[in-house]
Parts: structure tokens; sequence; C-alpha cells
């Protein structure tokens, strides 16, 4: 059984959105792929991206989809050829104070960002490993939030070694590489790492969520202890997938009152079918969300259409190789 391919898009002025049905979605790593077929929209839509070349605009672009149950999911990719070619940066950007995606966005001029891991709103701090380029670490072993709490001591060697993306700059071809590993891998020889975001969990190739405890059960009644992220529920979700060429594809998945949001077997197994090997999860919900250009989508909306707007501890944004906007003010 497999997924028909999707065809090649078709450039319009370097970014694109394309529309296309997509069939069910079933469970990456407990249950084998059910058959489906693609069936491209003849809906295009465009969004604008600022600061970048004409050279440089086919190698980031946007595509669009909806499946058979109405499930809307947003993808930005990014070419290898892009990275490698200085296009572009993909880089995570970590704030002292919580930050909107709007307000980064219009404040920031980012070519294109998405939501980044997970953080404690009650006290700002992370909840996920951040190595941001600039040398600057984040660590969530400084959360006394997570330290300091007795239900969640048995759990800790488990949360703090969660998935990361990983760039790495090397001295052997491709100088740029990108990878999805747990935050105690070792670093490849020749290779020095460049940054990385903490999420979780991977969902392809295989899901660690009950590795990095994100989902427990009682061994002896099979009651579920733990699911913070509630991995088989209808929400909004934000994933970030790589394929054996070196793409990296940015993912939302929305739940509005039109679409009946992901499980994050949906979205392993959607950006499995656009080619990604690697997929992990970064935080989702109501926290869901990115930035085209200007343009901001937000993953969760409510009944009256209204997107639900949180602020945020960290972004991973693709920006000019060359910044035209001030950089952010980094945590100490």
């Amino acid at each position: 059984m497999h997924y028909t391919n999707l065809k090649p898009p078709l450039f319009l002025k370097g970014i694109f959105l394309t529309l296309v049905f997509l069939g069910s979605i079933t469970p990456t790593f407990s249950c084998p792929p059910s058959e489906s077929s693609l069936t491209p929209s003849n809906t295009q839509n465009q969004w604008k991206l600022n600061n970048l070349s004409t050279q440089c605009q086919p190698h980031l672009y946007t595509e669009e989809y909806i499946t058979s149950t109405k499930q809307h999911l947003i993808t930005i990719t990014l070419s290898p050829d892009g990275l490698q070619n200085n296009c572009f940066r993909l880089d995570t950007k970590a704030f002292q104070d919580l930050k909107s995606l709007s307000h980064v966005a219009k404040k920031y001029k980012p070519l294109a960002s998405i939501n980044g891991g997970f953080f404690d709103p009650s006290n700002q701090q992370t909840v996920s490993h951040i190595t941001q380029s600039n040398g600057t670490y984040l660590s969530p072993e400084k959360n006394p939030h997570l330290t300091e709490n007795e239900t969640l001591s048995p759990y800790l060697p488990a949360i703090f070694n969660r998935s990361e993306l990983r760039q790495y700059t090397c001295s052997t071809s491709p100088n740029i590489r990108h990878t999805i590993t747990t935050h105690n891998a070792p670093i490849p020889q020749n290779c020095q790492l460049r940054f990385s975001l903490g999420g979780g969990p991977q969902i392809t190739p295989h899901s660690t969520a009950e590795q990095e405890a994100f989902y427990t059960k009682d061994p002896k009644t099979g009651k579920v202890l733990r699911d913070p992220v509630r991995i088989h529920g209808k929400l909004a979700r934000s994933a970030v997938g790589i394929t054996p060429d070196g793409k990296v594809i940015l993912a939302l998945g929305r739940k509005t009152p039109k679409n009946p949001g992901w499980s994050l077997n949906d979205m392993g197994k959607a950006l499995t079918q656009l080619g990604a090997t690697q997929v992990m999860a970064l935080d989702g919900g109501s926290s869901s969300g990115i930035s085209i250009g200007s343009q901001v989508i937000y993953g969760t909306h409510q009944s009256n259409q209204k997107p639900i707007i949180r602020k945020l501890k960290s972004f991973l944004w693709v920006i000019p190789s060359t910044p035209q906007t001030p950089e952010a003010p980094t945590p100490k």
C-alpha cells in the first residue's frame, strides 16, 4: 500500500500555494498506511516574500493541502541549494519576554517563521533545550517548575533528553546539514553545532513519545498516566521535517470550525507523503502558527472564527543571509 506522489510544484514568482486533496491519514508508527490518491486543485494563492532575490525565490516556497476529512495543512519548504548558497538562513530565536508570532513578523520581518519549542507561561522559562547561533543557550534544567516538581521527578531524565532539530556546519560537503536527534546525542566528526531547537516527540521514522515522557501508561493497568500534548487528540499542530535530499519542511496543521485538527500520527503521515524521513513535533495547540512574509496564519481558531493568539518563548525562522532588520534581544 502506498500514497501517490505529489506532482512537482509550479513556481509563481518563487512562492506559491497549491491546494490539493489528500486521503485519510493513518498513524505512522502503529498502523500500516491506507491507500489514498492526491488530486491537485485549480485553486492557487500566493504570499509575497520580502528581501529575497529573484534567483533565490525558487528555493523557498509554500504549499497548502486539504485532506478528504478537511484537515488543513500549510508547509514552508527550504531547498538545500538555497541554504548552501546563502540565499537565506534557518535559525532559532528565543526571547527573554514572551512574544506573539504577529509581533515577531511585524518587528523583525523574517522571510518566514513557525512557533518553536515548549515553555512554561507562568514563569516564561523554556521547557526545551535551545542553542542559538549567537552562542546563547537556554536549558530546561534551570527551570524550577521542572526541577522542583516532585511529580515530574521520575520523568526528568527523559524530559531533559528529548528530540531536537539541529543544524551543523561541517568541513565536508554538504557544509550545512540538518538532523533530528536527542539532546544528548554526540555531534558528528568534522561538524560544529550551529543551532538546536528542542521539541518532540519525534514522529517519523518512529515515535519517541514514551521514550521522552510525552506519553506514559501504567504497566499493570494500561491506564494513561501522562499525555501532556494529547498525542492522539485532534489539535492544531506544528512540526518540522527533513527529507533525504536535505530539504527542511516547516508544517502547520490547523484546527478551525471548518477543519478538525491533527493528531501527531496525522502530521507524521502527511510529512512522510511530502518526502520527509525525519519528523519532529514542535509546541502545538494554541501555540501553533506560521508567518509567511507579513502574513500570519494561526493554528487554532475559535467557534467565532477568531484565532487564538498566544505569546511564545521561541521561534524557528527563515531570515536573509545578510540581516536587514535589527536582531531580536536574547536572554542572558
